[in-house]
């Protein structure tokens, strides 16, 4: 019997590993090449990352999803068909899991940001809630088989997407800006925008930083009935991530390395100065991004 274990490696060098099989121990050495694509992962303030990749159903710690001293608690599985698949974590059939980790605590600063990367299928009910973190008043994250919303204790922000698609969705609350604020954070202060793949799709002025906390903090739920879904990648942040930071966050939770590359390329829209001309625009003479070119006078600089 041969079996193959993919895994993702962020970061580069010598990375020790080892295969154990009851008393047998093996440990061998991963050399990681630098690539020639530069992602920053975000790390600081990172409360949560749990990551599905490699995980097996015949693994003995199979009901197993940690993070430091974050653990999970699993329910109704029969792992045929369910459970891990080597990339996801596949819910159907009344599965349950329950991360014990509540990101909507009440904290000083506002500050938050919640990433899941998942896949929707096969859903009966367009109602059914996939992933909650909700207290008892509504508040907090919801995402059922066509639509994810963040609910605060006075707005809302959504958005709609389809089924049998894998979607990255995260939101981001910034703090109220102070004088000692980044120029970035002076004009998000007390945003709150929810991201599709990388990309901001939507936004609302929260009227309090801190409304975005739950009065009765709650744990993360993922559970399917009437739908199946694959939970990829959860990532949880006691702060907010710039939106460069967040593209970086969709790229690095790319499975496939040409995926990964792709995107990096769409993006590396800057030239050797600094700045975005039209040759930096295209590749292979594909435009990376729609561009509007306006022609006029200046009573300055004269014709533009």
């Amino acid at each position: 019997m041969t079996a193959s274990i993919n895994y993702r490696y962020t970061t580069y060098g010598v990375k020790n590993c080892y295969f154990k099989c009851k008393d047998i121990l093996y440990n061998f050495a991963v050399n990681v090449i630098r690539s020639n694509y530069i992602i920053d992962e975000p790390t600081s303030s990172l409360s949560l990352y749990l990551d599905a990749l490699g995980k097996s159903n015949s693994s003995s710690s199979r009901n197993s999803w940690t993070y430091k001293d974050i653990d999970s608690t699993f329910e109704n599985f029969n792992w045929t068909g369910d459970g891990w698949t080597g990339n996801s974590l596949k819910l159907f059939n009344g599965a349950k899991v329950t991360i014990h980790h509540q990101p909507f605590k009440a904290a000083s600063t506002g500050a938050l940001t919640f990433i899941i990367r998942f896949k929707v299928s096969n859903a009966v009910d367009e109602n059914e809630v996939i992933v909650s973190c909700v207290d008892r008043y509504g508040y907090g994250l919801t995402i059922t088989t066509q639509e994810a919303k963040l609910k605060t204790k006075t707005k809302e922000v959504s958005t709609k997407f389809a089924s049998g698609e894998i979607y990255t969705i995260g939101f981001v609350s910034f703090p109220t800006a102070t004088e000692n604020s980044s120029d970035y954070g002076k004009n998000n202060s007390n945003m709150c925008y929810i991201y599709v793949d990388g990309i901001i799709s939507g936004g609302i002025t929260k009227e309090e930083a801190n409304e975005i906390y739950q009065i009765d903090p709650q744990d993360i739920i993922l559970t399917a009935n009437k739908a199946e879904l694959d939970v990829y990648s959860i990532r949880v942040y006691s702060t907010e991530l710039t939106a460069d930071q967040m593209l970086s966050c969709y790229m690095l939770d790319l499975v496939d390395g040409e995926a990964i590359a792709s995107k990096y390329d769409q993006n590396d829209v800057v030239d050797l100065n600094g700045n975005i001309s039209i040759d930096s625009i295209y590749n292979n003479g594909k435009v990376k991004i729609p561009y509007l070119i306006i022609t006029g006078k200046s009573e300055t600089e004269g014709i533009t």
